[in-house]
């Protein structure tokens, strides 16, 4: 498919200021956005300004320091004034407001920022005003102890989650899930990705979000195929495309793979081609792009500019594939697969559920068997939803075990070869 570049100039200022305003106008181009943030407040309110200017972004998604974040209402003894090499060292929200100022120029490009990890609401109230968030970014299963990123036990944290859907959803404000790229670093079966995917929008659903982004994440697990990537990722839309309407809406948001950043050599271009060719395959409303920066190639201000750059002039060029992927044999028979074997997924979660046995009646008119956070906290201790790498985590079991089986990653019995869904989950002693 060919692209038309929308030509922009300094003097215009009618850059849409809403993400699914942006999406529209900008169609049938994704907007780009980029991870960014620098070890000073300054040299990044400098750089947003700069980025700004170039015009090669709509979104600037900032890279806010872990401990800033955590300790935000309640400050610990650290001084995050200092330069460091974890993110923005941001104190109050004045910083906050300062970044969001620095973008008020060039095309005027979208903020987007993370949710906290404790104090959910308190961050989300903060970010509507001061920074005028482009989306919330959130996790289901995440951002908790399961997963390192919070302090709150994996029930407690659903049912925070929850709220948050609530939150945004009452206001109108859209919400992205990537719940899929955790499990996927820890080498869970891709059904096991397709399924969590699944749950972050039928739980968005119920919340009352009506704009859901999914973060469809290429890469994630490197041994994958192309081809066993791009059919996960179409089963996860088979899946959750259903649920599609007027009162939720589905956008569709695609990363990069692992490709070398900043592109330095024409092999790093390449790669890139590539990947972008296959992220159009989903036809992406988003393409979210990272630096892949190391003490020997630290992230810069420059280096994000020339990227987006480079980005944007490879969309401008036809896709270069020789055949529709979507169509291979392989593709579409491992999609169906998949979507197969989530179904008995599916129902061993709600299987689980004690809603019927033990909850009042007042949580069962609040939730459905696949979205009251018990059963969801469940699905997880039980090891329905395992991953080989949460063996010894407070939460996961860590049972199960992965290979990557012709470019797909499928669980696997003591003989290495791949076992059904229905067999593990028989081992488990879980109905379905």
């Amino acid at each position: 498919m060919k692209y038309t570049i929308r030509e922009t100039t300094s003097v215009n200022r009618n850059f849409p200021q809403s993400i699914i305003d942006r999406i529209n106008w900008k169609s049938p181009i994704p907007i780009i956005s980029h991870q960014f943030g620098l070890r000073t407040l300054e040299s990044t309110r400098k750089g947003v300004e700069e980025i700004a200017n170039s015009q090669v972004l709509d979104v600037v998604c900032l890279d806010i320091d872990p401990e800033a974040l955590e300790s935000f209402f309640v400050p610990k003894q650290k001084d995050l004034d200092v330069s460091n090499e974890e993110g923005i060292p941001v104190l109050s929200v004045e910083d906050y407001r300062s970044l969001h100022a620095a973008s008020r120029c060039g095309n005027y490009p979208l903020m987007r920022i993370a949710s906290g990890t404790n104090d959910f609401i308190h961050f989300d109230e903060m970010y509507i005003q001061p920074f005028k968030n482009a989306w919330c970014t959130i996790s289901l299963l995440g951002s908790n102890q399961m997963d390192g990123r919070g302090k709150l036990g994996l029930e407690a944290s659903i049912r925070e989650h929850q709220r948050s859907m609530s939150f945004y959803g009452k206001l109108g404000i859209p919400m992205e899930f990537n719940e899929s790229h955790f499990w996927a670093k820890c080498d869970a079966p891709d059904i096991v990705c397709v399924v969590v995917d699944y749950l972050s929008a039928i739980n968005a659903r119920a919340f009352g979000v009506k704009d859901f982004i999914i973060h469809l994440a290429f890469g994630d697990n490197p041994g994958m195929s192309d081809e066993m990537d791009l059919a996960k990722m179409l089963a996860t839309l088979d899946l959750i495309n259903p649920l599609n309407s007027p009162e939720f809406r589905i956008w569709r948001e695609t990363s990069t793979k692992k490709v070398k950043q900043p592109l330095d050599s024409e092999v790093d271009v390449a790669l890139m081609r590539t990947s972008i060719d296959l992220q159009l395959f989903l036809k992406p409303h988003i393409m979210h792009l990272f630096d892949q920066a190391d003490a020997h190639h630290p992230l810069t201000t420059e280096k994000v500019i020339d990227t987006s750059n480079k980005v944007l002039e490879l969309l401008k060029k036809p896709d270069r594939r020789d055949k529709n992927l979507i169509a291979d044999r392989a593709v579409q028979a491992r999609r169906a697969e998949l979507v197969s074997e989530a179904r008995i997924l599916l129902q061993a979660i709600r299987n689980l559920s004690m809603l019927h046995r033990e909850k009042p009646l007042g949580e069962l008119k609040l939730f459905s068997r696949i979205t009251d956070p018990d059963t969801l906290a469940r699905a997880v201790t039980s090891g329905v939803l395992d991953a080989p790498q949460l063996l010894s985590n407070p939460f996961g079991r860590g049972q199960i075990k992965t290979n990557i089986i012709n470019g797909a990653c499928q669980a696997v019995g003591l003989d290495g070869e791949p076992i059904a869904e229905g067999f593990r989950l028989s081992n488990l002693n879980v109905c379905f």
